[in-house]
């Protein structure tokens, strides 16, 4: 009988294993797809965007106002007792207030506290409210891999894969409260359907099990074995004027490593890569870097497939280990435009308007499709009630839209305007908005800010202020006048 019983637990416990999955997986590669063994799709709300990030290229960006990605339709309803959440973070915020990066409201989440640290906290455990803070500062504009675990018997929390601090005993089940939503860069309360906490910052890789990762297993998860993050993406398209490849290596095995990771880079048309005998060019040979200084195959051919891949080398300690990297590709073809709307700005408006030249804006294309014509338009998206805003040139008449690259825009009221600068190849479209604002002078004087010289307030230094001085000083250099209190001495 008690074999029996142990051979059921033992039954159990593998089919547990065998059916540990990762849930979710939102990698941000141009979309908020659920790339993991569920389906859910993120919603973007508020100015939640896809960015190119430097490092790990594709990412979400979010800037703590009302930023955040919800995701409608769980794919975790049935995690109830061990987790593992962990995400990619990089802040541009300074002042943390347990901002959300990875929640479902309070069953279960990961955050920054108010110290700038990470802290992974589940509901329901005992002791309530049981959570696990590290001690390590992220909040210095540098990408940190922040990961938290629950087992049923204790949490714990990794910083760059390394435990930060000491696992916090807890027991008992997760929060089950199905109201609540999984929410990317922010926190939502069941009670409150407005977003909290928000995140300000950059986020990537978020990642969902419903079993625990072990130590090494979230290791791996910083530090792969191979090379990772390709731009282009894979499977990407990319424009025939590429000018260089891009990774990110992995890191050396030992820590105390003081030899780089080299790798051979191989690119061509052919995807035969069985090693030892590529049909690839080899064009990057022992490389220190994590992007090809000989990317001699540009301009690249058009409508065309190229793979490649990357191949490292650990020095492991004085001897050397060959970890071959997955073979990605790329197809070439017709690209979005670059579109570029210029710096933010602040403009004064002294008179009844002002005008602002729109002159660092940009627009770039690959001049395809052959044979199309590329253009441009700029448009107002949000202005102040009652303002008006003329461009100039104009779009044949239509003073508030203007087809011209660097135009110069006319505004006549104070407040925030929004304009959008869009292009089109006949095929593709891309847009980038710029904002101008055009501050009142009380709330110039409310924020604390006041120009040297002027003397009447107006936020303006003209001959009135001049005036205003002329008459002080006839008025306030005669020792003779008790009142004055600048005499000559």
């Amino acid at each position: 009988m008690r074999k029996q019983a142990v051979l059921l637990i033992l039954t159990g416990l593998i089919a547990a294993i065998s059916n540990a999955e990762l849930v979710s997986f939102y990698e941000f590669e141009g979309n908020y797809e659920n790339t993991g063994t569920g389906s859910a799709v993120g919603q973007p709300l508020g100015g939640a965007e896809i960015v190119i990030d430097a490092i790990r290229g594709s990412v979400l960006s979010v800037d703590g106002n009302g930023d955040y990605v919800r995701i409608d339709n769980d794919d975790i309803d049935h995690i109830t007792s061990v987790i593992t959440v962990a995400a990619w973070v990089k802040s541009a915020g300074t002042n943390w207030s347990d901002a959300g990066v990875v929640t479902r409201g309070y069953n279960w989440r990961v955050y920054i506290s108010g110290s700038a640290n990470g802290t992974f906290q589940c509901m329901d455990t005992e002791p309530k409210p049981t959570k696990v803070r590290g001690s390590v500062d992220i909040n210095d504009g540098e990408w940190h891999h922040v990961a938290g675990t629950y087992d049923g018997l204790q949490y714990v929390l990794y910083i760059d894969g390394v435990q930060d601090g000491a696992a916090v005993a807890a027991t008992g089940p997760i929060a089950t409260n199905t109201s609540n939503k999984f929410v990317i860069g922010a926190f939502l309360k069941t009670s409150d359907p407005a977003a909290k906490k928000e995140y300000d910052g950059f986020i990537d890789d978020v990642r969902v099990y419903d079993h625990i990762l072990s130590a090494s297993e979230i290791k791996d998860i910083v530090f792969p074995k191979h090379a990772s993050l390709p731009q282009p993406a894979n499977g990407a398209t990319a424009g025939t004027s590429l000018p260089e490849l891009r990774w990110l290596r992995p890191q050396p095995r030992h820590a105390n490593e003081q030899f780089p990771v080299l790798c051979d880079v191989y690119f061509g048309t052919d995807p035969n890569v069985a090693s030892p005998n590529f049909s690839f060019d080899k064009i990057e040979s022992r490389l220190d870097g994590d992007s090809t200084a000989n990317f001699t195959p540009k301009p690249l051919v058009n409508y065309t497939t190229y793979y490649w891949k990357v191949d490292c080398y650990d020095p492991n300690n004085s001897g050397e280990i060959l970890t071959e990297g997955p073979l990605w590709s790329f197809k070439t073809g017709n690209v979005p435009p670059v579109v570029w709307a210029g710096d933010d700005k602040v403009a004064r408006l002294s008179e009844s308007t002002v005008s602002v030249p729109l002159d660092d804006a940009t627009v770039e294309d690959d001049g395809l499709p052959t044979g199309s014509t590329l253009t441009q338009l700029w448009t107002v998206v949000s202005k102040p009630a009652g303002a008006t805003v003329v461009f100039d040139p104009d779009d044949n008449g239509n003073l508030d839209q203007s087809t011209a690259v660097n135009p110069t825009v006319t505004i006549d009221a104070t407040g925030t305007y929004v304009l959008r600068l869009t292009a089109d190849d006949e095929d593709l479209t891309q847009f980038d908005q710029v904002t101008i604002q055009a501050p009142s002078c009380e709330s110039i004087k409310q924020a604390g800010f006041q120009l040297p010289g002027d003397i009447d307030g107006d936020c303006d230094v003209d001959f009135a202020d001049v005036a205003a001085l002329a008459a002080d000083w006839a008025g306030c250099n005669d020792p003779q006048v008790p009142a004055c209190n600048r005499p000559f001495m």
